[in-house]
């Protein structure tokens, strides 16, 4: 492979995670807390390696620049694969969403894999562009005919890359959709007083809690239905970690997430959360007839729907004060 295409190949890879960071800064901040980042330190870094990563992928481009863009991006990438390596050592594979929105997973050997080979690609056009600059990238821009091929070829590009993010971010959505469409039976919420469903689900240290655990204390038990790519959930979630220590002793309060254990663990840890469960695949949200989230249905000390569904913030305060008995909630939120 020539430098100038190792370079071409190094530049997509930047300017594809930069792009896909930018669609999804919530997700890069959430991706930088699961690696152990705290959340002041992720905000920043969420916000400034886009920036980073854009003005690597446009130096290894000129070839006055190439060098000093191959360096960058060899020692960028010398950080992230020491990250993901010293994650696998310690036996956790946060999920890596190094781009974004277009591919976030856990991380695992093929990760790690993938970045040595970008870290080795970046390294020798280093050492190549230090001792001779080679050909531009940019010298098709000469020619009006390539340049202009070049520009729609950019366009229709950008709007593929797009269109995957908006098919990624909704996906979920129109699947638990079909699912709806598929079962006539589930409506919106459970009747109010039918048998709640019991449900087995690993909390933040992965251990397994079931509604009856739940209800032994015979306190009613709200279950708050979450999901981090929610942002009124995330308003929320300060409110539920007070709720969950103010009213213990007068109500349950389980965060139903559909985070991965590791953005549980941090959210957790950043708003003071106590009681957050893990769901893979919607199935208690199903279950509970939750379509949408924030949502929230409160069970009482006998196991039986206390009372419909309650969908976003205000309504969610009002079923939190309604099992408590008192106003003060209302006030606070």
């Amino acid at each position: 492979m020539s430098v100038l295409a190792i370079r071409l190949v190094l530049a997509a890879v930047f300017a594809t995670a930069a792009a896909a960071k930018l669609a999804g800064r919530r997700e890069a901040i959430e991706g930088f807390e699961t690696f152990g980042l705290g959340r002041r330190l992720s905000k920043p870094l969420a916000r400034a390696l886009p920036v980073v990563e854009l003005a690597i992928a446009a130096f290894l481009l000129p070839a006055r620049t190439a060098a000093a863009g191959a360096v960058a991006a060899a020692g960028l990438l010398a950080v992230f694969t020491g990250a993901i390596a010293y994650q696998l050592a310690r036996g956790r594979r946060p999920d890596c969403n190094c781009f974004g929105r277009l591919r976030a997973k856990p991380i695992g050997p093929s990760t790690l894999a993938r970045n040595v080979m970008l870290l080795g690609l970046a390294a020798s056009a280093a050492v190549v562009g230090l001792r001779d600059r080679g050909p531009s990238a940019l010298a098709w821009l000469s020619d009006p005919l390539l340049a202009t091929i070049g520009g729609l070829t950019a366009l229709v590009l950008a709007q593929a890359v797009l269109l995957v993010l908006v098919l990624r971010r909704h996906g979920q959505i129109l699947a638990r959709l079909d699912d709806v469409d598929a079962e006539d039976e589930v409506s919106a919420g459970l009747p109010v007083g039918s048998e709640a469903p019991e449900f087995e689900l690993p909390d933040l240290e992965g251990e397994p809690v079931t509604l009856a655990a739940l209800r032994k204390r015979r306190l009613p038990v709200l279950l708050l239905f979450s999901d981090p790519a929610c942002g009124p959930c995330s308003a929320l979630l300060p409110e539920v970690g007070r709720w969950q220590q103010e009213w213990a002793r007068e109500l349950t309060l389980a965060v139903i997430s559909n985070a991965s254990p590791e953005q549980n663990r941090a959210s957790a840890a950043e708003h003071d959360l106590t009681l957050v469960l893990s769901q893979e695949k919607h199935e208690l949200s199903l279950a509970y007839g939750a379509l949408g989230t924030p949502m929230a249905v409160l069970v009482d000390g006998d196991g039986r729907i206390a009372g419909p569904l309650a969908a976003g913030e205000a309504a969610i305060a009002e079923l939190v004060a309604q099992a408590v008995s008192t106003e003060e909630v209302l006030v606070r939120v």
